[in-house]
């Protein structure tokens, strides 16, 4: 035990700003800490510990003058400081402290020094690591994990799984994370716009692996892939993957350049490429394989159809004979190995049979086709030779009777009523006031066109345009006097060399006065028109 009588510890004396502790005091304030050790189960005496001087951290940083080595206590923190001649530090700063460190040196860290892994834990299982991937026992001789040298964060959990949360207050339900699961797989979850989530990563069992995109939690949340580009700092949309509508059962919808919920199952808003042969010698088709080109004497074989459900071919004859390909259903339901010359054939698989889905292209493959040669010299054989669908024709009359006629440009609504159409829309394809023929050839076209008259003056023209050009002779009704009357009936006769796909069409002129001029009845105005060569 020390005797407080023979020591006289002098107080700190403060004198213009300075303090000073007295050698005596600072002798035996260390002499305790040494001794305290072997007497840390005596009784100690209150009076004979030593007291620092105290001082806020406000009063303690305001000291000018302190000697290198003084020492007080700051009532603040509840600690000891002592002055290194520089700052007021406290001797934990060596340490990382629970409650934190204070006054830090710029080149403090936490870590080792040498090759050994740093291991932070948490209930005793460690949490994360951090060193050298050997260090760490990480190669791998796979690639990307053979680097020895890299350093990284190693990610550590209990029952060989791990995950990575992070702080979102908005999210209501799912927090983003990154974690493992015991079967190996990784992933990402997180939350989208408050209330709904997204998860990426992989899935799957025994070398079976997959990787999976998801987006909730209703329906209708798409995944979107956008662009930047700097120089106008915006983010442009390539593609969307979407629900149809915000339900249970939502059917999915992909749009390409879209900007919006696809309409379909697919929209692209653009051009569409796809693969397209000319087939040199026979050929097998496969999943490469799309549009093919026929132009010479070759067979085209379709791969097994319960493989390919769905998938559609189209194959283009352009030689003067029939082909042969694999068996497919035609269009009348009957079994067909051929395509017939000059013709597009479209096939697709349903699972179990390829089946045409064009009105062109086949032919039986047995029996007697009769056909036309260029000439129009009646043939027979077994294929379709040069047959042109002579004689084939449609007739319309019109239902219209309100559209005004008294206009310049006006198309005339006769395409009403179809009465008969030879061989389906293979050869004639009727939309609004326009008759599209399919086949290059010679064509006979008739149209008789009768007309009611709300006002007097009247007087019209009419011609056959095709492709929006006039061509042939002019109908015209003459000067009308009266109103409320059946003005002459115009008769339109014309045989025209027309190609592929011309539009059709009788449009009006105006020559009198305005008024209203209207086809006359249902039925009264008809359109005929026969392909004869």
């Amino acid at each position: 035990m020390f005797n407080s009588s023979k020591y006289k510890v002098q107080r700190i004396e403060t004198k213009k700003g300075k303090l000073h502790l007295n050698k005596a005091a600072l002798n035996l304030f260390f002499i305790i800490l040494f001794t305290s050790q072997f007497v840390a189960h005596a009784q100690i005496d209150p009076g004979l510990l030593l007291g620092l001087n105290p001082a806020t951290t406000t009063e303690m940083n305001a000291i000018t003058g302190s000697i290198t080595g003084s020492m007080l206590y700051n009532s603040t923190d509840k600690k000891v400081y002592y002055y290194n001649g520089t700052n007021w530090v406290t001797p934990s700063n060596d340490n990382w402290l629970l409650d934190g460190n204070t006054a830090v040196a710029g080149a403090s860290f936490l870590g080792t020094k040498n090759d050994v892994a740093m291991d932070i834990r948490s209930n005793n299982t460690s949490i994360l690591k951090f060193g050298r991937r050997q260090t760490l026992g990480l190669v791998q001789p796979y690639p990307d994990y053979t680097d020895q040298n890299q350093y990284l964060t190693y990610v550590g959990g209990a029952n060989g799984v791990s995950a990575l949360q992070f702080q979102a207050d908005a999210a209501s339900f799912y927090k983003p994370m990154f974690f493992t699961n015991t079967d190996g797989n990784f992933r990402l979850k997180g939350s989208a716009a408050g209330t709904d989530f997204f998860e990426i990563g992989s899935t799957g069992t025994s070398n079976n692996g997959q990787l999976e995109f998801i987006i909730g939690d209703d329906g209708s949340e798409p995944f979107i892939f956008k662009r930047y580009d700097y120089r106008d700092g915006l983010l442009k949309e390539l593609l969307r993957v979407q629900g149809s509508s915000d339900s249970q059962n939502a059917l999915p919808r992909v749009g390409i350049n879209t900007g919006s919920l696809a309409n379909s199952t697919l929209q692209i808003n653009g051009s569409l490429s796809t693969a397209i042969t000319t087939a040199g010698s026979n050929l097998t088709l496969d999943e490469s394989h799309y549009t093919v080109l026929i132009n010479s004497n070759i067979s085209v074989t379709l791969p097994a159809a319960n493989g390919a459900t769905g998938r559609i071919y189209i194959l283009k004859n352009t030689t003067n004979s029939s082909r042969t390909i694999s068996n497919y259903v035609n269009g009348s339901g009957v079994t067909s190995n051929q395509i017939s010359a000059q013709s597009t054939l479209w096939v697709q698989s349903n699972g179990s049979t390829w089946n045409s889905i064009s009105a062109t292209g086949s032919s039986s493959s047995s029996g007697t086709v009769v056909s036309t040669d260029a000439n129009n010299i009646i043939t027979t054989g077994t294929d379709g030779g040069a047959y042109l669908k002579i004689n084939r024709g449609g007739r319309w009359t019109n239902t219209n009777t309100w559209t005004n006629l008294n206009n310049d440009g006006t198309s005339v609504p006769i395409f009403g009523n179809e009465n008969y159409k030879d061989d389906g829309n293979n050869l004639y394809q009727v939309s609004g006031n326009t008759l599209r023929v399919k086949e290059t050839g010679r064509y006979d076209i008739r149209a008789n066109i009768m007309l009611w008259t709300d006002d007097d003056k009247i007087s019209l023209t009419f011609r056959i345009h095709v492709n929006g050009s006039a061509v042939g002779a002019i109908g015209a009704t003459g000067y009308f006097r009266y109103k409320d009357e059946y003005m002459p009936t115009i008769a339109l006769n014309e045989i025209l060399q027309l190609n592929a796909n011309d539009d059709i069409t009788i449009i009006v002129q105006r020559e009198g006065d305005s008024g209203d001029v209207h086809l006359s009845g249902t039925g009264t105005s008809s359109f005929i028109i026969n392909k004869i060569k």
